[in-house]
C-alpha cells in the first residue's frame, strides 16, 4: 500500500516519519491508521525524551489527506464516518503522547498536513515552508476536533480567516499568528530541531511530561479552578522522585544532572 509511517530512534529520541514522498507526503487512510498505532508504542516507552516528526525528503512535510483516494474511502457520509475514525485516533495519539513532539516543517504543510503539526507541541519551519487549509476548494469540512486544536494555536478569527480566504501562508504570517514557534534557514531546519530535541532530552522528563500534560488539563478546564482536584494533586508527586533529588543535587554541587526518568 503506497505511504507508510516510518520510526526510528537514537537514544532517546524517536524520529517519526510521514513516507509517501510521491505524493508530497500526503497521508492515506492507511498512514492515518499507522500513525495512531505509531504513536501508541512511542507513548509506551518511557525511555524516550522527545520526538520529532517530520516528512520523507525535503520536498514537503504533509500535503494533508491522500484526495486520489477519497471517491472510495469518502465517497459518502457513512464512508466519511469510517475515514473519521482512521484520522481522528491518529491525530489523538500525536496529541496525546506524553513526550515532547516537535514537528519539523519544509515545505507545504496543508490541510490535514497542518492539523498534524497542529498536534505536536512545537512547530520549526524552514523559511519557504507554505501554509493553507483547502478545504473549501473540495467542498469538505474539518471536524469540531480538528478545528479545536488549530483554533487554540491561532485563535478563532485566524482561524475563519485561513478558512474562508484559502489563502496560502508563508513564514512570516505563520510566525505572526502562532502557527509556529521559530522559522529558521530551509538549511539549518534539521540542526536547529535536532539540537532542540536534544536540548529537551537532557532536561528532566517527569517534569515535561507533567507540564504537557497540565497544560491541555488547564485549556480543556478554561481556568485552575476548574482543574480536578486529583490533578492539582498530581503536581505533588514529583517531589517523590529520584529525578527532583538528582536535581537538587547537581545545582549544589554545579554539575549537570543526570536524570532517570523516575
Amino acid at each position: 500500500m503506497a505511504g507508510d509511517i516510518q520510526l526510528s530512534r537514537d537514544g532517546a529520541i524517536a524520529t517519526v516519519v510521514i513516507d509517501h514522498e510521491a505524493r508530497r507526503n500526503a497521508m492515506s487512510q492507511h498512514m492515518w491508521r499507522r500513525l495512531g498505532a505509531v504513536f501508541g508504542e512511542i507513548s509506551d516507552d518511557g525511555d524516550l525524551r522527545c520526538v520529532i516528526l517530520r516528512g520523507a525528503g525535503e520536498t514537503a512535510f504533509c500535503a494533508g489527506a491522500d484526495i486520489s483516494e477519497f471517491d472510495k474511502v469518502r465517497g459518502s457520509a457513512a464512508a466519511s464516518r469510517e475515514y473519521e475514525n482512521a484520522v481522528r485516533p491518529g491525530l489523538a495519539a500525536v496529541a496525546a503522547c506524553p513526550h515532547p513532539v516537535i514537528a519539523r516543517i519544509h515545505g507545504p504543510c496543508i490541510g490535514g498536513g497542518l492539523e498534524l503539526a497542529a498536534c505536536a507541541d512545537m512547530r520549526i519551519a524552514g523559511a519557504s515552508a507554505t501554509f493553507a487549509v483547502p478545504s473549501a476548494r473540495l467542498g469538505l469540512v474539518l471536524s469540531f476536533h480538528d478545528l479545536y486544536r488549530v483554533a487554540q494555536l491561532i485563535g478563532p478569527s485566524n482561524l475563519k480567516e485561513v478558512l474562508f480566504e484559502v489563502a496560502t501562508m508563508d513564514t512570516a504570517h505563520a510566525l505572526r499568528i502562532g502557527l509556529v514557534n521559530r522559522v529558521v534557514p530551509d538549511a539549518e531546519v534539521a540542526d536547529n530541531v535536532a539540537a532542540t530535541a536534544a536540548r529537551i532530552a537532557g532536561l528532566a522528563p517527569l517534569t515535561h511530561r507533567w507540564h504537557k500534560q497540565a497544560i491541555d488539563t488547564l485549556f480543556a478546564h478554561g481556568h485552575p479552578s476548574q482543574v480536578p482536584d486529583e490533578a492539582h494533586e498530581s503536581a505533588h508527586e514529583v517531589f517523590d522522585s529520584a529525578d527532583f533529588r538528582e536535581g537538587c543535587r547537581a545545582f549544589m554541587e554545579k554539575r549537570k544532572p543526570v536524570f532517570k526518568g523516575r
